[in-house]
């Protein structure tokens, strides 16, 4: 059986479901914004309105870290480039993602702290932190780490 021909047609038939996951993200984040910029009175780090310093949370959340790792984790099948490429934008995302990821996190604390409520007593804060945590294990264990190891000992792959 030719390879070329499997690989094709994976790569046909996983566009089509990319581009449903695409859409279905940017809807959510359409729909997120307008919750938040409409209902909730808008968005901003460094406001001195506690809810507006909290509504950064939910939609760095969703967009820099829920929509970008998915981004990363598609990029194989949506990117048309050589695989070494594809590593590297595979990994620009997920970077992007983990750092919107902390900024939303700096928002929730930032938020305690101008509310004056204490850190992490939601079963919540804890999942969520543990999540992000292990996220960002992960990347550093592939991109960081043994990234660097395999492109060394094999080359641009």
């Amino acid at each position: 059986m030719d390879i070329t021909m499997e690989r094709k047609w994976y790569r046909q038939s996983a566009s089509r479901i990319t581009v449903v996951a695409h859409f279905f993200g940017v809807l959510a984040i359409i729909l997120m914004l307008v919750w938040l910029l409409h209902f909730r009175g808008g968005i901003d780090l460094d406001s001195d309105v506690p809810a507006r310093v909290f509504n950064v949370h939910p939609f760095l959340m969703l967009f820099g870290f829920i929509f970008f790792a998915g981004e990363a984790m598609m990029a194989y099948k949506t990117v048309a480039a050589q695989r070494f490429v594809q590593k590297l934008i595979h990994t620009a995302i997920h970077l992007g993602a983990i750092t919107l990821g902390i900024v939303g996190i700096h928002a929730a604390f930032k938020y305690h702290k101008q509310q004056q409520l204490t850190n992490m007593y939601t079963l919540h804060s804890w999942l969520g932190l543990s999540t992000f945590i292990l996220y960002g294990i992960q990347l550093y264990m592939c991109s960081g780490c043994l990234g660097c190891v395999h492109f060394g000992w094999h080359g641009k792959q």
